[in-house]
């Protein structure tokens, strides 16, 4: 295993007492006696969230980005077929020392009860291991993550200051859809004609903690009603414009994907122009590994799928599987192309073009995935 501090590195004898043989230096984790990472894949996982140290980031975006690395290397040392493979030819051998064994003690039908015993929980083992290996599911518990992080804390970076609170907080310096470092009330100086609302308030306090509401100039909203501060002002002086312009991203998950359709009630936007960028379960594929389980009943939701209604009463994703800086990007992608799109199409005098047709994908082929120990 390779020290930060020295780059040395060590095999486990040589590190026994948790040092580095080298420079001296504690290591974070040690993987003989149980943790998930090494320090280097931890370090990896983090500058690649925070872009190294260029942006701030959710505890749970970090989550993600672990579990993202922990199932490709689960992946890479044991697929589902090798995984039956290696199921089968363990119960046959288990089945024949056990059988030896009964054949000794049990005799008649009790010996015949306890080899179909036997071949019961086998088969059933066997069908238990094929659905796990191949499950979609997160293999990262989050106590252990938050686990890590704290060990993390404690050894090695006490203080990261790009690290945003692990609970959204109603902090003014959270509470600033639109002017950054000014106060909530300068907001109404401002001509804005666009929101990004968001379903959740830890992507409101990404969002705002990376200046994207200065770099777009728009406002940052939660659905909830996040941040307290003048959510009604803000929403109220956005309903009064007429060009406004509502860009919703949001989970993959029964509440995310049907707040388009809220959107629209007289209490919310009615007059404004939706844009619903995702996420939703036809994007899914792209994030094997990373599924967790649903926690809302899946109700029927216009223009999806039957496929993707099905996958909702199974399944969620949470817009923190993106890494940080592959969300910003496509967010400014997504939202430049649309600006495109409207320009082109009022110079042509047409309204009916001012939909868009696009939705975060993230490539997940973006490097940082075999840093493991």
């Amino acid at each position: 295993m390779k020290c930060l501090n020295c780059r040395t590195n060590s095999l486990y004898r040589a590190r026994s007492g948790g040092k580095c043989p080298n420079c001296k230096k504690e290591f974070v984790f040690e993987p003989k006696r149980g943790d998930l990472f090494t320090d280097t894949a931890f370090e990896a996982a983090l500058n690649r969230v925070s872009a190294k140290n260029s942006l701030s980031y959710h505890p749970r975006q970090l989550y993600f980005e672990l579990a993202r690395r922990r199932y490709t290397v689960l992946n890479k040392a044991i697929s589902p077929r090798g995984a039956v493979v290696g199921g089968v030819f363990g119960g046959i051998f288990f089945g024949v020392i056990f059988s030896i064994f009964m054949s000794m003690l049990l005799k008649g039908f009790a010996f015949w009860l306890a080899e179909g015993l036997y071949v019961s929980f086998a088969v059933w083992g066997l069908f238990k291991l094929k659905r796990d290996t191949e499950s979609p599911a997160i293999r990262l518990d989050w106590p252990v993550f938050l686990k890590h992080l704290r060990r993390w804390q404690t050894i090695q970076e006490p203080h990261m200051p790009l690290l945003l609170p692990e609970k959204a907080e109603q902090q003014k310096k959270v509470s600033k859809p639109v002017s950054g470092q000014e106060k909530n009330e300068d907001l109404f100086d401002y001509n804005v004609d666009r929101l990004i609302l968001c379903d959740k308030p830890e992507m409101v306090d990404f969002l705002l903690a990376n200046q994207f509401h200065l770099e777009q100039k728009c406002a940052i909203l939660a659905f909830n009603g996040y941040p307290r501060a003048h959510f009604e002002e803000i929403k109220m002086m956005l309903q009064r414009n007429p060009n406004l312009m509502v860009y919703l991203i949001h989970n993959a998950s029964t509440n995310g994907c049907r707040i388009a359709a809220e959107l629209k009630r007289p209490e919310w936007f009615p007059q404004a122009r939706i844009f619903d960028l995702g996420l939703y379960p036809r994007q899914a594929q792209k994030f094997l590994g990373l599924f967790e389980p649903a926690n809302a009943p899946a109700l029927p939701i216009q223009g999806l799928s039957a496929e993707e209604q099905t996958w909702l009463e199974t399944w969620k994703l949470d817009l923190m599987a993106l890494p940080p800086a592959a969300l910003l990007k496509h967010l400014r992608n997504q939202i430049s192309q649309h600006q495109q799109v409207i320009a082109d199409a009022y110079a042509r005098n047409d309204d009916a073009d001012l939909g868009v047709d696009g939705f975060l994908i993230l490539d997940s082929t973006e490097g940082g995935d075999d840093d493991f120990g």
